[in-house]
């Protein structure tokens, strides 16, 4: 591949940087490229790909971008660095993808009510591409959803987090989004906007960015990932038992990592589906199912479920706590609660918590409460741990 450095040149078309969302003519640091070459049966093909390597003016980033002799009318071509979000929309539509960028790109200036309107766009875009709607529907958003839910296309725990979300299903209020002008002002504070003038603000336009990243990665990428694996082992999608590929399983590992916590907790929800990571994903389905931020009220019984459906694959984790601070030991006895996932080991250590006089009385309490609740199986624990004390002292 040839490269070559340019000096005071810049690119024909503006171009939307990567970083800062700008839609700019841009340097062209370097550029170049490379042959491809394709065995057909009856004859070779070939394809040449122009790389451009380009600082934005704006916030002096650089982006990398592919075009390619196939497409010659294509000046934006694709970004290959930074990499675009939609990365993993494998079966959506390429409509879909322009309209969730524009959410993102939206988003990135500020502009919160334009960013949730794309939002909108793009989950309309998203039921189009399954059948769920057409052009000619006068279905609300709150109605799309719901038929997502109905048909199985997505699960409880997507609908419940769409409900929780102020105004976004609401359309009176994006009508008035796309009639009204709205004020736009730059934020004293860009980590944590506030509205000004506006209908949406950072963190409604924010919550809502990664409810439809998450609904339509669900639906394109890992759904399909699903089926798709069942259809090949020959199996009913709802009985069969299987391994995520690796590929998949790295990048929920990347989202399990993520410092965004909603991404955080919905790969450990994915993971705990298929019984994967189990020593990664508890902390987090523990830290879900704790939560009292009401925001997150949505996805606390997904997480309560996961833990149910892991059993006493969960009983480490929750001995592991009960021997830490009060904070840990409350938590522990709060899933043990909702979950009872009680066996042997967390009657023997509850007894023990009850018994020790440097634990804190309300820790007791809650101790003996789930004791009490437990009934038989622990009245048995309790007497042979009895009777081993008294065979000891004897």
């Amino acid at each position: 591949m040839g490269i070559s450095n340019k000096v005071d040149n810049y690119t024909s078309e503006p171009m939307t940087c990567g970083h800062c969302a700008n839609l700019t003519i841009m340097k062209i640091i370097s550029e170049g490229s490379h042959n491809r070459f394709f065995d057909y049966p009856y004859n070779t093909d070939s394809i040449t790909s122009f790389l451009k390597v380009l600082v934005c003016p704006t916030c002096d980033k650089f982006n990398v971008f592919e075009t390619d002799n196939w497409a010659p009318d294509d000046h934006q071509g694709i970004r290959l660095y930074p990499e675009p979000r939609v990365k993993n929309f494998s079966l959506a539509s390429q409509g879909l993808k322009n309209i969730y960028e524009d959410a993102v790109i939206a988003f990135k200036i500020r502009r919160y009510d334009m960013s949730v309107a794309m939002c909108r766009k793009t989950i309309e875009f998203l039921c189009l591409d399954l059948g769920i709607d057409d052009d000619r529907s006068s279905l609300s958003l709150q109605d799309k959803i719901e038929k997502l839910r109905e048909n199985k296309v997505i699960d409880d725990m997507l609908y419940d987090w769409f409900k929780a979300l102020k105004n976004f299903g609401n359309d009176a209020v994006h009508a008035k989004i796309l009639t009204e002008k709205t004020k736009v002002e730059t934020p004293k504070r860009p980590k944590h906007p506030k509205s000004m003038g506006r209908v949406f603000d950072y963190q409604d336009a924010k919550d809502i960015l990664d409810l439809t990243f998450a609904l339509v990665e669900y639906c394109t990428y890992f759904k399909p990932t699903y089926i798709g694996l069942c259809e090949r082992r020959n199996k009913d999608s709802k009985q069969s038992e299987f391994n995520l590929e690796e590929s998949t399983i790295n990048y929920l590992e990347e989202a399990l990592k993520d410092t965004n916590k909603i991404h955080n907790y919905y790969a450990a929800i994915i993971f705990a589906d298929f019984k994967e990571r189990i020593e990664q994903i508890l902390p987090v389905l523990i830290e879900i199912a704790t939560n009292t931020d009401n925001k997150l009220a949505f996805i606390k019984e997904a997480a309560i479920k996961r833990l149910k459906k892991l059993g006493f694959d969960a009983v480490p984790e929750l001995l592991k706590l009960l021997s830490l601070d009060k904070k840990s030991r409350m938590k522990a006895i709060e899933i043990l609660d909702r979950t009872r996932l009680i066996d042997t080991r967390i009657i023997q250590k509850l007894i023990e918590i009850i018994n020790d006089d440097s634990v804190e009385t309300d820790v007791k309490s809650k101790s003996l409460d789930i004791l009490l609740k437990t009934g038989e199986p622990a009245v048995n624990v309790f007497i042979e741990m009895y009777k081993f004390k008294n065979r000891s002292i004897s």
